[in-house]
C-alpha cells in the first residue's frame, strides 16, 4: 500500500537537491588513497605472452636502447616486417598483426623504403601522427604523452593495432627527459595502453652523443 503526498514542485526541487548532496557526501568519504591488502593464494598466475619470445612481452612497454648506429631501429623494422606476416617466434606466430610507427625523426616514405626492403606486408603499416587543430589552423605534430594518451589508445584499438613502435621514445615525452617524474608521467600512460589492449609497445631510446655502453 502507498500513500501519495501531494508537494510542490518547488518542494520538490528542494528534495531531490537535498537528497543528491546526502548522496554525494555519502561517496566523498571515500575518496583519497588508501592502502590495499591482496592475499596472494586469490592472485591468478598468468603466463607470459609474447609477440617475440623472447625479446618482445606483450602487455608491457619494451625500450631497444644503445648509441648511434647500432642498428636499434632496423630491428625494430625488422620486426614489424615479420609481424606483418606472423612470422615472429611467439603468441603470434602464423597471425599477422597490424603494426603502427609513430616515427619523428624520419619521414613516412623512408619508413616505407626500410619496411619493404624488409618485406613487410604494407597493408598492414600505420604511419601514425598527430592533427593539432588551432583557431582553424591544423598542423601535423609528433604524438604526445600523457596529453594524447585517451585518443593513442582509442585509435589502436579501432585499428586492431598489435604492435606499436615509437622512435625514439624521447620525442613523445612532454618535459625534461633527464627527470624522473617527467619520463614517467609520459611513459607510465604508455604501459597502460599496452596492459589494457594486451599489445606490444616498442620504444627507441637513443643514448646520449658521448655517453658510454
Amino acid at each position: 500500500m502507498t500513500l501519495p503526498i501531494a508537494t510542490t514542485e518547488r518542494q520538490a526541487a528542494i528534495d531531490d537537491a537535498l537528497i543528491a548532496n546526502v548522496d554525494r557526501l555519502a561517496s566523498s568519504q571515500y575518496d583519497g588513497r588508501r592502502i590495499a591488502l591482496t592475499r596472494a593464494c586469490d592472485v591468478k598466475v598468468e603466463r607470459p605472452v609474447f609477440l617475440h619470445n623472447p625479446l618482445v612481452p606483450a602487455k608491457v612497454l619494451t625500450l631497444i636502447a644503445g648509441r648511434a648506429g647500432v642498428s636499434k631501429s632496423t630491428l625494430s623494422i625488422d620486426i614489424a616486417a615479420k609481424a606483418t606476416h606472423g612470422k615472429l617466434t611467439g603468441d603470434w606466430n602464423r597471425r599477422p598483426v597490424n603494426v603502427a610507427f609513430a616515427a619523428i625523426e624520419d619521414d613516412a616514405g623512408i619508413q616505407k623504403a626500410r619496411l619493404q626492403a624488409a618485406g613487410a606486408d604494407m597493408a598492414r603499416v600505420l604511419f601514425l601522427t598527430v592533427d593539432d587543430t588551432r583557431n582553424g589552423n591544423t598542423v601535423s605534430t609528433g604524438l604526445q604523452l600523457p596529453d594524447d594518451t585517451a585518443t593513442l589508445r582509442d585509435t589502436l584499438r579501432e585499428h586492431d593495432v598489435q604492435l606499436l613502435i615509437i622512435d625514439p621514445i624521447t620525442s613523445c615525452i612532454d618535459g625534461n627527459t633527464d627527470k624522473r617524474d617527467d619520463v614517467r608521467r609520459s611513459l607510465d600512460p604508455l604501459a597502460a595502453i599496452a596492459q589494457e589492449l594486451e599489445i606490444a609497445i616498442i620504444g627507441i631510446l637513443h643514448f646520449n652523443k658521448g655517453g658510454g655502453y
